[in-house]
């Protein structure tokens, strides 16, 4: 999603101890992935008649996950955990711009470009990670994970994403 860097959402994880120190963890989540503004085209200097273009793309994504992760308690703090994450998101690219038509070194023409397109993509990717309980009530966990995202233009793209969670046990 261009270079934004980051992405926000939350999740509920429901967990289920089968021994002293395994668990198996499931979650369900919404996450939002804006994407960074990217100039796609430009208009320059016009040296001959013909058609130019200024586009600016904007993607982002958005959609729930399901996890289930295994989690082991290394000590009665720490503990590791991995697994699968289902995504199924709704990618949006927005295209905003103008096109210029020059006929004898003047413009003859200008088209406003809107260009708004959607396209649903499932995302199976795995999870690794590292916790720490705080306290009996407060987590914080960091997480390794793949993300495949497919945008409204064919292009596909899987990639390696890290994530820091804060937990609240109830």
């Amino acid at each position: 999603m261009g270079d934004a860097g980051y992405s926000f959402g939350a999740e509920v994880e429901f967990a289920y101890r089968y021994g002293k120190r395994q668990a198996l963890v499931l979650g369900l989540g919404m996450r939002f992935i804006p994407g960074d503004l990217a100039t796609v085209s430009s208009i320059p200097t016009p040296r001959a008649d013909g058609t130019y273009e200024a586009r600016i793309r904007k993607p982002d994504a958005k959609g729930p996950e399901l996890t289930a992760l295994y989690r082991h308690d290394l000590t009665d703090a720490l503990f590791v955990q991995g697994g699968l994450r289902l995504g199924l998101y709704k990618v949006n690219v927005r295209d905003t711009g103008s096109r210029i038509t020059y006929v004898g070194g003047s413009p003859s023409a200008i088209v406003t470009i809107m260009d708004d397109l959607d396209r649903k993509t499932t995302s199976i990717g795995a999870v690794a990670g590292l916790g720490y309980h705080i306290t009996d009530i407060f987590s914080v966990e960091a997480n390794v994970f793949t993300l495949r995202l497919g945008d409204p233009r064919g292009l596909t793209s899987t990639s390696a994403a890290s994530e820091l969670r804060f937990g609240i046990r109830f």
